[in-house]
C-alpha cells in the first residue's frame, strides 16, 4: 500500500529467508546459522582517489554534472560529490574516470560524455576497452 507497508514486509521475507527457512545448499541449516561477520577492518572512509597531476580532477555536482571549459557535462547523478578525473589521450581526446573506472570521452563538439565499447588508447590504459 506504501513504502512503510513495503518495508515490512521485506524485512518479513528477509527474516523468513535467513533465519526460518532452511535451505537444502546449506544441510538444511538457515543462512543465519553460517553467517560470520568480516574479521577485516572497513575505513571509516574511502581512500581519495589517487589521480596523476597532470589529470584536470573536477567535483561532480550535485544534478550529476561537473564543469569543463565553461560548459556543464552529465556524467552520473550516482557520482555527485565525488572527484573525477579528465585525461587528455594520445589522440588528443579527454577521458574521465573514477578511481580506475573509466567513464568515457568527452565529445567536444557537443560537450557530452559518450561512452562506447571501442575506446582510444591513452592514459585510461587497457581499461579504456572496457567502456
Amino acid at each position: 500500500a506504501d513504502r512503510a507497508a513495503q518495508a515490512r514486509a521485506f524485512e518479513d521475507f528477509r527474516r523468513s529467508y535467513n533465519e526460518e527457512r532452511p535451505h537444502e545448499a546449506l544441510g538444511m541449516d538457515t543462512p543465519a546459522q553460517h553467517y560470520r561477520p568480516s574479521t577485516r577492518p572497513m575505513p571509516k572512509t574511502a581512500p581519495e582517489p589517487d589521480y596523476p597531476a597532470e589529470a584536470a580532477v573536477r567535483g561532480v555536482r550535485q544534478n550529476g554534472a561537473v564543469k569543463w571549459r565553461g560548459t556543464e557535462i552529465y556524467v552520473s547523478a550516482t557520482l555527485a560529490g565525488e572527484p573525477i578525473a579528465i585525461e587528455e589521450t594520445e589522440n588528443g581526446q579527454w577521458a574521465m574516470r573514477f578511481y580506475a573506472h573509466p567513464l568515457g570521452f568527452i565529445d567536444e563538439k557537443h560537450m557530452k560524455l559518450v561512452r562506447r565499447s571501442a575506446a582510444p588508447t591513452g592514459p585510461l590504459g587497457a581499461a579504456a576497452t572496457a567502456l
